[in-house]
C-alpha cells in the first residue's frame, strides 16, 4: 500500500506540473494535529489568525474532515501511510 501511495503522489505532482504550462504548480499539504478549525476561514471571524486567513484566501480549503480513528497516533499513521486502520 505504501508503494501505491508513492506512485499516486508522484503521478499527482507530475500531472500538476504538466497542467501548469511552462511553470509547475506549487502544492503545499499542511497537516496539523489536535487542532480544531476555529479560525476565520472556517466561520469564526473573531479569531485572530492573519497568516491562516491570508493562506486560505489564496488556497483551496476543505470544509469536511474525516479520520479513521479518534486517537491521534493511529490517525496520523493512517494519513501518512495510506493504510486504513482496520486493514493494517
Amino acid at each position: 500500500a505504501m508503494t501505491a501511495f508513492r506512485v499516486i503522489s508522484l503521478l499527482t505532482v507530475l500531472g500538476a506540473a504538466r497542467m501548469g504550462g511552462t511553470s509547475p504548480t506549487n502544492v503545499v499539504f499542511i497537516v496539523s494535529d489536535d487542532m480544531r478549525p476555529e479560525m476565520a476561514p472556517y466561520g469564526l471571524p473573531w479569531m485572530h489568525t492573519p497568516n491562516f486567513d491570508r493562506l486560505a484566501s489564496e488556497s483551496t480549503t476543505f470544509g469536511r474532515a474525516y479520520c479513521t480513528v479518534a486517537v491521534c497516533a493511529p490517525a496520523r499513521t493512517a494519513l501518512l501511510t495510506g493504510i486504513h486502520n482496520d486493514f493494517a
